[in-house]
This record gives C-alpha cells, sequence and structure tokens, in this order.
C-alpha cells in the first residue's frame, strides 16, 4: 500500500480530495459542509453528492447555510495514493514531509475545551488534515474552529448524529491513509501523530492505540479501563486516541451507528474477528478530561454499563471470563469506583430491557 502526497502545512496549495469507493461514497445527507486550508491556491475538485450531480467546493460560510460535498472517483484516489512514499520516507522530514494522517473528532458544545485541542493539533507531524464534525452544537463551537482555518487543513462537517456515525462521517470526509481518532475536551500530546504513525509503519493490517492521560478531579482519574481480550488482544482501547488504516476501517464497517457507547470497543473487536492487530504506542498521548461532577461521573458511567449490554447483544458473552473480583479490582475498591460499577449495572438492566436498537 502506498502513501498518498498531502497538503503542506500553513501556506501550503491543498490537493484535491478524492472520497473512496464502496461503502465510504455514500453520500452525507443533510450534512452541512466546509473545506478549507489555509492559502489555499486552487479551488478543490468538486465531489459528487449522488450519481450524475455535483457539488462545487464552497467557503465556510456557504457550507454553514446548508451545502453538502459527496463523494469523487475512486480513480482519483487511487492515482494520489500511487505516487506517494511509505510512512519511512517522511522521517526526519518537516516542511516537506509527507502528510498521510486525518484527525477525526466529533464535537458537541465543545466552545470551552476545543481550542485547547486545536492548539494542540498545530505542531504534528504527517498531518493531512483535520475533520471535525459538529453534531449541531448550541454554542460557538464552529466560530472556534473557523479561527483556525489560517493555522490547520480543516474540514467542517455539521450534522445531527451520535458519536459513531460522527466518526463514519469524519472517515468518508478524510483524504488521509491513517485515521487518528481524538475527541473534542482532549489535548494531543507534542508527537502524538509522529508516534502513532511510527507504531503503526504501514502495515494495513494494524490498529494503534497510544496513551491516555484523565486529568481533572483525583479520584476519578485514579478509575481505570476494564480491559477486554479478543483472542488474546484488549479490544477496549479508547476511541480518543486510537488509529486506523483507512482500507482496514472501511473493510470492518467502521462505528456501528446504533452503539450509544462502547462503539469504539465493538470496532476493535471486528477489527481482532478480521485478522487485524493492536499496538500499544505508549508515546501517542492524549490528555483526555474526566467528567468534572458528580452528575457527569455517573450519567458517564450508566452509559458505559449500557453500551456493555449493546456488546453481549452483539457479540455473544464477551465477559464470561471476567470475574466479578477483577471487577472491583480494576474499580479500585473505593466508593467511587463502586458507585461506578453500580450506575454502570444500572445502564447495563436498562439496556437489556429496552431490547435491540439505539435509544435516545
Amino acid at each position: 500500500m502506498s502513501l498518498p502526497v498531502r497538503p503542506g502545512r500553513r501556506g501550503a496549495t491543498e490537493a484535491a480530495r478524492a472520497a473512496p469507493a464502496g461503502a465510504a461514497a455514500k453520500a452525507d445527507d443533510g450534512a452541512r459542509t466546509t473545506r478549507t486550508a489555509a492559502g489555499e491556491a486552487k479551488a478543490r475538485a468538486p465531489r459528487q453528492a449522488s450519481a450524475g450531480a455535483s457539488a462545487k467546493a464552497a467557503p465556510t460560510a456557504a457550507a454553514a447555510a446548508g451545502d453538502t460535498p459527496g463523494t469523487g472517483s475512486a480513480g482519483a484516489a487511487a492515482a494520489g495514493r500511487a505516487s506517494a512514499a511509505r510512512p519511512a520516507a517522511a522521517a526526519g522530514q518537516r516542511d516537506d514531509e509527507e502528510r498521510f494522517v486525518s484527525v477525526v473528532v466529533t464535537v458537541r458544545n465543545e466552545e470551552r475545551n476545543l481550542p485547547h485541542l486545536l492548539e494542540s493539533l498545530l505542531p504534528q507531524r504527517h498531518l493531512a488534515q483535520v475533520v471535525l464534525v459538529d453534531a449541531i452544537s448550541t454554542d460557538r463551537t464552529v466560530a472556534v474552529a473557523q479561527r483556525y482555518e489560517n493555522d490547520l487543513p480543516i474540514t467542517i462537517v455539521r450534522q445531527a448524529c451520535l458519536r459513531g456515525e460522527g466518526r463514519n462521517v469524519g472517515a468518508r470526509h478524510a483524504t488521509g491513509e491513517l485515521l487518528a481518532f481524538i475527541d473534542g475536551d482532549c489535548m494531543a500530546g507534542s508527537r502524538w501523530t509522529e508516534s502513532l504513525v511510527r507504531a503503526w509503519g504501514g502495515d494495513p493490517r494494524r490498529v494503534v492505540a497510544g496513551r491516555t492521560v484523565l486529568t481533572g478531579f483525583w479520584a476519578f482519574t485514579k478509575l481505570h479501563r476494564v480491559e477486554l481480550a479478543r483472542h488474546g488482544i484488549d479490544t477496549s482501547w479508547p476511541s480518543c486516541n486510537l488509529a486506523y488504516p483507512r482500507e482496514l476501517f472501511e473493510r470492518v464497517g467502521g462505528f456501528d451507528a446504533s452503539f450509544i457507547t462502547a462503539e469504539d470497543i465493538d470496532l476493535n473487536v471486528r477489527a481482532v474477528d478480521a485478522g487485524a492487530h493492536i499496538v500499544h504506542a505508549p508515546d501517542a498521548l492524549v490528555y483526555a478530561r474526566a467528567r468534572d461532577s458528580i452528575t457527569g461521573f455517573v450519567k458517564q458511567a450508566y452509559w458505559n454499563g449500557y453500551g456493555r449490554k449493546q456488546l453481549t447483544r452483539k457479540h455473544g458473552r464477551l465477559w464470561a471470563d471476567y470475574s466479578f473480583r477483577d471487577m472491583v479490582r480494576h474499580q479500585g475498591g473505593s466508593f467511587w469506583g463502586l458507585l461506578r460499577m453500580g450506575a454502570g449495572a444500572v445502564g447495563y438492566l436498562t439496556a437489556k430491557r429496552r431490547g435491540p436498537g439505539p435509544q435516545p
């Protein structure tokens, strides 16, 4: 698999976009999209919204009014990829290095936190673009993102959606060969994408999970995620710090949009079942914010439990080999750990009672 020549940093001309064929070529009906890059010298090639209909690339203001792009030809995408170098060829390069990482982030009402994320993406290497999917925020999230148009190759998509669906939308608008997922309330370490690329190594079957450090109230940050092994591989790595080769992501079908939470675990399970392996890259550092209130903490635990039931309904007895003693140990045996377990159990039982299908 060869890698595409991607747009440069600030002041560079952005390459013509071409969406992949297959499932990724489905149009995002109702999405309002803008594609912008600093110092853009030429208009981007239009994407077709459906067979026989084309949509011209528009500036941010026009996209916010409802312009929606579709998909380009698979042949153009293949031509761009054929002329590119492997990740190793980019080592040591800066201004002229190859750029093949698309950072995908879904947000809603992240006006306060988004500047920290976008500032942390400014020094990243190998960055082809940042795709920001806004789930129709009611605050100034989009305005904040627009302030970075001259500093980052940013694509803004506005569409009402849950997290899994939003990440799929972002992936369909991505130009890079490596999709790096992160959340709007996170901050990336200065060598985040560089470390992801190094750990990936161009392997089409390799998923890279970075190291996520929780910040905030100390009691919440001491609690650990509950690991879930599939064929001996941990699949519980969160999608706030996770990188997938585009081809693998499309082959396994992307995120399951019916999941409320745990959509990242579901994706990892399906990837492992398809022959992929997940490697941990401790140097790919992301700082994630723990919930800042007891109410938020309990709600998060509730929906995590809800997602666990969705997992078992889809994949069977995933937790059959997991003991209650291990569960307590991972929760730290503290009051907050037990509270999280209790709220998660309520969410699990609620999902069981409601049955299959997405719930509000």
